[in-house]
């Protein structure tokens, strides 16, 4: 289940395999939740990543310009997660 998160054709398939091997719903959804957490950390930090790394050079010396001394951490934050 955990792993099946990771293989978007596995994953789609995930609930029937789980239904014909009568695995209870509380596994079932706990597998999943943990799936997700797992997926969710992995996939939310490599976007991060990729996006802070295409984003070094236009924000490179951005927060030496006089007028967005106090803004620059926040553009970057909402850059990065929009």
């Amino acid at each position: 289940m955990v792993v099946a998160r990771f293989i978007p054709w596995v994953r789609t398939f995930t609930p029937i395999l789980a239904g014909i091997a009568e695995m209870s719903p509380q596994r079932f959804v706990s597998a999943n939740v943990v799936g997700f957490n797992a997926w969710f950390i992995t996939a939310g930090a490599a976007l991060l990543t990729a996006c802070g790394l295409e984003l070094r050079e236009e924000f490179a010396g951005y927060d030496r310009a006089p007028y967005v001394q106090g803004q620059s951490k926040v553009r970057l934050v909402v850059a990065a997660t929009a």
